[in-house]
Parts: structure tokens; C-alpha cells; sequence
């Protein structure tokens, strides 16, 4: 749209929305993640967290649902072992 109306000098990052995001520090996953910075799964964790977060509010892009479905897939293969 930009481009048909000739606004050129403008950037498309200045529409994404901002997310505040608020985690209860008592829940025992955000007590892991603080304790384990570098763990193997910390990384994991976050971002399945995030995900979670932005759920509850609105819908993940078709990308981020898809590494979404593949990272909740990867957790039960973890929790089976």
C-alpha cells in the first residue's frame, strides 16, 4: 500500500504493534528460566512462553505458528523419554 501511494521514505517496521509482556515471577517456569540462563532448554522455554502469552491475546503469525506447532511437538517428544 505504501508503495501505490508513493510513501517511499517510510518504513514498514513503523506498523508492527508492541507488546508489553508481564510474567508472574513466582510461576515456577520463569523461576527456571532465571536460574538457568544458559541451560539447554532455556531458549525453548522463552520462546514457547512468549508464544503462549501472545496467544491468550490475538493470533501468532502463520510463521510464528508453525515453529509454534514444531516447538510444542519437540517438548512432548522431550516429556516421552
Amino acid at each position: 500500500m505504501m508503495k501505490m501511494y508513493n510513501m517511499y521514505g517510510m518504513n514498514e517496521d513503523m506498523f508492527k504493534p508492541e507488546y508489553t509482556l508481564t510474567l508472574n515471577a513466582n510461576h515456577p517456569l520463569v523461576k527456571y528460566v532465571l536460574e538457568h540462563h544458559e541451560g539447554e532448554t532455556t531458549a525453548m522455554i522463552c520462546q514457547q512462553l512468549y508464544d503462549l502469552a501472545v496467544l491468550s491475546n490475538t493470533q501468532l503469525s502463520p510463521e510464528s505458528m508453525t515453529k509454534f506447532i514444531a516447538r510444542s511437538n519437540d517438548i512432548m517428544m522431550r516429556l516421552t523419554k
